[in-house]
């Protein structure tokens, strides 16, 4: 029994422990949350909401919709990430080679 109960416990405390981080996780996103949030506000109030801080053109009414706290455009962001178009299978993604 004496095992059993350890056993127990043990699991009972990585249980509380992965609680714990699982809390203390979300609610640092939903500050950091709530901070984009205030910023998106004081952009509207600036009259600079939907414009992109970085290269400064016009965020698409889509992507607001989505992320209405967004500062950035989906390149600036680094969802568009422009891929080498011409690498054929077969060759190294790195320009190394083995050997």
């Amino acid at each position: 029994m004496a095992i059993e109960d350890e056993v127990n416990d043990e699991a009972s405390q990585a249980s509380r422990s992965h609680n714990r981080e699982f809390v203390m996780t979300t609610m640092e996103r939903e500050i950091r949350n709530i901070s984009e949030i205030e910023q998106a506000l004081e952009r509207i109030s600036k009259k600079e909401y939907g414009v992109c801080v970085t290269c400064e053109k016009t965020i698409p009414d889509n992507r607001l919709q989505a992320i209405p706290w967004t500062r950035l455009c989906v390149d600036c962001a680094g969802g568009g990430i422009k891929r080498n178009q011409d690498r054929t299978l077969g060759q190294p993604v790195f320009g190394s080679s083995l050997g």
